[in-house]
Protein backbone atom coordinates (compact mmCIF):
# COMPACT_ATOMS: atom_id res chain seq x y z
CA UNK A 1 0.00 0.00 0.00
CA UNK A 2 2.86 2.78 0.74
CA UNK A 3 4.08 1.42 -2.40
CA UNK A 4 1.31 2.46 -4.51
CA UNK A 5 0.52 5.70 -2.13
CA UNK A 6 4.34 6.67 -3.33
CA UNK A 7 2.91 6.40 -7.19
CA UNK A 8 -0.03 8.52 -6.84
CA UNK A 9 0.47 12.15 -8.37
CA UNK A 10 -1.52 15.04 -7.37
CA UNK A 11 -2.93 17.14 -10.44
CA UNK A 12 -3.05 21.08 -10.40
CA UNK A 13 -6.12 22.30 -10.08
CA UNK A 14 -7.85 23.48 -13.27
CA UNK A 15 -8.55 27.27 -13.49
CA UNK A 16 -12.05 28.71 -13.82
CA UNK A 17 -12.23 28.35 -17.87
CA UNK A 18 -10.28 24.81 -17.50
CA UNK A 19 -13.00 23.19 -15.77
CA UNK A 20 -15.99 24.47 -17.60
CA UNK A 21 -14.07 23.37 -20.57
CA UNK A 22 -13.44 19.97 -18.90
CA UNK A 23 -17.30 19.79 -18.15
CA UNK A 24 -17.74 20.33 -22.19
CA UNK A 25 -15.86 18.03 -23.08
CA UNK A 26 -17.14 15.15 -20.37
CA UNK A 27 -20.85 16.33 -22.20
CA UNK A 28 -19.69 15.96 -25.89
CA UNK A 29 -18.98 12.19 -24.64
CA UNK A 30 -22.48 11.55 -23.61
CA UNK A 31 -24.15 11.02 -26.84
CA UNK A 32 -28.17 12.70 -25.26
CA UNK A 33 -26.49 15.29 -24.72
CA UNK A 34 -28.47 18.56 -26.63
CA UNK A 35 -26.08 20.16 -29.03
CA UNK A 36 -27.87 23.64 -29.70
CA UNK A 37 -27.56 23.54 -25.54
CA UNK A 38 -23.60 23.01 -25.59
CA UNK A 39 -23.31 25.24 -28.07
CA UNK A 40 -25.01 27.79 -26.51
CA UNK A 41 -23.22 27.23 -23.64
CA UNK A 42 -20.01 27.46 -25.25
CA UNK A 43 -21.01 30.24 -26.81
CA UNK A 44 -21.53 32.09 -22.92
CA UNK A 45 -18.32 31.26 -21.63
CA UNK A 46 -16.96 32.82 -24.83
CA UNK A 47 -18.77 36.19 -23.87
CA UNK A 48 -17.93 35.51 -20.52
CA UNK A 49 -14.17 35.17 -20.76
CA UNK A 50 -14.46 38.59 -23.17
CA UNK A 51 -16.03 40.32 -20.33
CA UNK A 52 -13.27 39.03 -17.77
CA UNK A 53 -10.38 40.47 -20.34
CA UNK A 54 -11.72 43.87 -20.34
CA UNK A 55 -12.44 44.16 -16.88
CA UNK A 56 -8.62 43.22 -16.60
CA UNK A 57 -7.55 45.69 -18.96
CA UNK A 58 -9.27 48.57 -17.42
CA UNK A 59 -8.21 47.88 -13.98
CA UNK A 60 -4.46 47.08 -15.31
CA UNK A 61 -4.92 50.61 -17.36
CA UNK A 62 -6.47 52.51 -13.75
CA UNK A 63 -2.95 51.52 -12.11
CA UNK A 64 -0.98 52.33 -14.73
CA UNK A 65 -2.55 55.93 -15.44
CA UNK A 66 -1.06 57.57 -12.19
CA UNK A 67 2.57 56.04 -12.70
CA UNK A 68 3.22 57.73 -16.04
CA UNK A 69 5.79 60.20 -16.19
CA UNK A 70 5.94 63.74 -17.49
CA UNK A 71 7.96 63.35 -20.60
CA UNK A 72 10.62 66.24 -21.31
CA UNK A 73 11.06 67.67 -25.14
CA UNK A 74 14.18 66.69 -25.16
CA UNK A 75 14.83 66.71 -28.97
CA UNK A 76 15.51 69.85 -30.95
CA UNK A 77 14.24 70.37 -34.51
CA UNK A 78 16.80 72.79 -36.16
CA UNK A 79 16.40 74.44 -39.65
CA UNK A 80 19.76 76.19 -40.97
CA UNK A 81 21.14 76.82 -37.68
CA UNK A 82 17.89 78.05 -36.30
CA UNK A 83 15.75 76.28 -32.98
CA UNK A 84 12.20 75.93 -34.82
CA UNK A 85 10.95 73.42 -31.90
CA UNK A 86 11.46 70.74 -29.68
CA UNK A 87 9.96 67.17 -29.03
CA UNK A 88 9.33 64.22 -27.00
CA UNK A 89 11.02 61.38 -29.66
CA UNK A 90 9.96 57.96 -29.75
CA UNK A 91 12.37 56.09 -28.15
CA UNK A 92 12.99 58.47 -25.19
CA UNK A 93 9.01 57.69 -24.42
CA UNK A 94 9.38 54.38 -25.22
CA UNK A 95 12.15 54.47 -22.38
CA UNK A 96 10.00 55.57 -19.81
CA UNK A 97 6.77 53.60 -19.95
CA UNK A 98 7.76 50.32 -21.02
CA UNK A 99 8.93 49.09 -18.11
CA UNK A 100 5.44 50.03 -16.53
CA UNK A 101 3.59 48.81 -19.46
CA UNK A 102 5.34 45.24 -19.02
CA UNK A 103 4.41 45.89 -15.64
CA UNK A 104 0.94 45.89 -15.82
CA UNK A 105 1.21 42.96 -18.47
CA UNK A 106 0.78 45.89 -21.84
CA UNK A 107 2.29 45.15 -25.10
CA UNK A 108 2.02 47.72 -27.91
CA UNK A 109 2.45 46.79 -31.86
CA UNK A 110 1.96 49.10 -35.00
CA UNK A 111 0.92 48.57 -38.57
CA UNK A 112 0.80 50.76 -41.01
CA UNK A 113 -1.27 51.42 -44.55
CA UNK A 114 -1.37 54.00 -47.42
CA UNK A 115 -4.55 55.83 -48.13
CA UNK A 116 -3.65 57.84 -51.37
CA UNK A 117 -0.75 60.21 -50.48
CA UNK A 118 -1.58 59.51 -46.44
CA UNK A 119 0.00 57.03 -44.06
CA UNK A 120 -2.55 55.50 -41.32
CA UNK A 121 -0.33 54.59 -38.45
CA UNK A 122 -2.93 51.66 -36.35
CA UNK A 123 -1.24 51.19 -32.69
CA UNK A 124 -2.71 48.25 -30.78
CA UNK A 125 -2.61 47.73 -27.21
CA UNK A 126 -2.51 44.16 -25.99
CA UNK A 127 -3.52 43.06 -22.52
CA UNK A 128 -2.12 39.64 -20.97
CA UNK A 129 -5.57 38.68 -20.59
CA UNK A 130 -6.50 38.96 -23.95
CA UNK A 131 -8.23 42.13 -24.25
CA UNK A 132 -6.82 45.11 -27.09
CA UNK A 133 -7.48 48.57 -28.11
CA UNK A 134 -7.00 49.94 -31.28
CA UNK A 135 -6.69 53.74 -32.03
CA UNK A 136 -5.29 54.80 -35.46
CA UNK A 137 -3.72 58.22 -37.34
CA UNK A 138 -3.75 59.29 -40.66
CA UNK A 139 -1.06 61.86 -41.72
CA UNK A 140 0.14 63.77 -44.49
CA UNK A 141 3.96 62.42 -45.95
CA UNK A 142 6.18 64.42 -44.06
CA UNK A 143 8.09 65.95 -46.69
CA UNK A 144 11.51 67.77 -46.30
CA UNK A 145 14.33 69.41 -48.78
CA UNK A 146 16.58 68.02 -46.00
CA UNK A 147 15.36 64.58 -46.43
CA UNK A 148 15.10 61.67 -48.96
CA UNK A 149 12.07 60.21 -49.64
CA UNK A 150 12.31 57.07 -46.86
CA UNK A 151 13.85 59.44 -44.76
CA UNK A 152 10.76 61.42 -44.91
CA UNK A 153 8.27 58.20 -44.63
CA UNK A 154 10.08 57.40 -41.56
CA UNK A 155 9.83 60.44 -39.69
CA UNK A 156 5.93 60.43 -40.50
CA UNK A 157 5.93 57.01 -39.27
CA UNK A 158 7.99 58.40 -35.87
CA UNK A 159 5.85 60.98 -35.65
CA UNK A 160 2.33 59.03 -36.24
CA UNK A 161 3.73 56.63 -33.46
CA UNK A 162 4.59 58.96 -30.55
CA UNK A 163 1.30 60.60 -31.52
CA UNK A 164 -0.82 57.75 -31.51
CA UNK A 165 0.95 56.41 -28.23
CA UNK A 166 0.78 59.66 -25.87
CA UNK A 167 -2.82 59.97 -26.98
CA UNK A 168 -3.78 56.57 -26.19
CA UNK A 169 -1.77 56.12 -22.88
CA UNK A 170 -2.73 60.48 -21.71
CA UNK A 171 0.63 61.07 -21.90
CA UNK A 172 2.30 64.84 -21.31
CA UNK A 173 4.87 66.25 -22.65
CA UNK A 174 6.59 69.33 -21.25
CA UNK A 175 10.22 71.72 -22.16
CA UNK A 176 13.01 70.69 -19.80
CA UNK A 177 12.56 74.29 -18.28
CA UNK A 178 9.16 72.93 -16.79
CA UNK A 179 10.95 70.00 -15.70
CA UNK A 180 7.57 68.09 -15.31
CA UNK A 181 6.02 70.36 -12.79
CA UNK A 182 4.82 73.67 -14.21
CA UNK A 183 2.25 72.14 -16.33
CA UNK A 184 0.74 70.65 -13.55
CA UNK A 185 -0.96 70.81 -10.04
CA UNK A 186 0.37 70.57 -7.07
CA UNK A 187 1.95 66.80 -5.76
CA UNK A 188 -0.04 65.88 -2.93
CA UNK A 189 2.86 66.55 -0.60
CA UNK A 190 2.99 70.01 -2.32
CA UNK A 191 -0.87 70.03 -1.53
CA UNK A 192 -0.79 68.61 2.06
CA UNK A 193 1.82 70.95 2.90
CA UNK A 194 -0.34 74.35 1.93
CA UNK A 195 -3.41 73.28 3.65
CA UNK A 196 -1.67 72.89 7.19
CA UNK A 197 -0.21 76.57 6.62
CA UNK A 198 -3.93 77.23 6.00
CA UNK A 199 -5.24 75.72 8.91
CA UNK A 200 -1.98 77.59 11.03
CA UNK A 201 -3.23 80.55 9.55
CA UNK A 202 -6.67 80.07 10.74
CA UNK A 203 -7.86 82.28 7.56
CA UNK A 204 -11.63 83.49 8.34
CA UNK A 205 -13.52 83.09 4.69
CA UNK A 206 -12.26 86.34 2.89
CA UNK A 207 -8.80 86.02 3.76
CA UNK A 208 -9.02 82.25 2.24
CA UNK A 209 -10.98 84.00 -0.64
CA UNK A 210 -8.27 86.48 -1.04
CA UNK A 211 -5.81 83.76 -0.71
CA UNK A 212 -7.08 81.77 -3.54
CA UNK A 213 -7.44 85.44 -5.87
CA UNK A 214 -3.34 85.42 -4.94
CA UNK A 215 -2.59 81.56 -6.25
CA UNK A 216 -4.56 82.09 -9.13
CA UNK A 217 -7.08 79.49 -8.30
CA UNK A 218 -10.56 79.13 -7.76
CA UNK A 219 -9.81 75.95 -5.33
CA UNK A 220 -7.36 74.43 -3.57
CA UNK A 221 -7.01 71.59 -5.97
CA UNK A 222 -6.58 74.49 -8.78
CA UNK A 223 -3.61 76.03 -8.05
CA UNK A 224 -0.64 75.27 -10.22
CA UNK A 225 3.00 73.38 -9.07
CA UNK A 226 4.74 76.87 -10.98
CA UNK A 227 2.90 78.83 -8.01
CA UNK A 228 4.00 76.93 -5.18
CA UNK A 229 7.14 78.32 -3.84
CA UNK A 230 5.55 81.73 -3.56
CA UNK A 231 2.43 80.72 -2.03
CA UNK A 232 3.96 78.52 0.84
CA UNK A 233 6.32 82.18 0.89
CA UNK A 234 2.79 84.28 1.82
CA UNK A 235 1.37 81.78 3.92
CA UNK A 236 4.80 81.25 6.05
CA UNK A 237 4.46 84.98 6.44
CA UNK A 238 0.66 85.16 7.09
CA UNK A 239 1.50 82.73 9.92
CA UNK A 240 4.17 84.57 11.55
CA UNK A 241 1.73 87.45 11.55
CA UNK A 242 -0.96 85.47 12.95
CA UNK A 243 1.44 83.93 15.77
CA UNK A 244 2.76 87.60 16.26
CA UNK A 245 -0.88 88.74 16.97
CA UNK A 246 -0.68 91.21 13.91
CA UNK A 247 -3.86 92.00 11.59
Amino acid sequence: MADQALTVREEAPLSEGGAFLAVIAAAARDPQVDVAKMRALLEMHERLMKSQAEIAYNEAMARLQPKLPRIVKGRKIEVKGSLRSKYAAYEDIDKSVRPLLDEEGFSISYTTEQVGKETKIIMTIRHRMGHKERSEITLPFDKSEFRSEVQSLGSTVSFGKRYALCMALNIVTVNEDDDGQAAGWLTPEQRKNVEEMILACEMTPTQHAAFLKFAEADTLAQIRARAYDRVMAALRAKEKQHREGVK
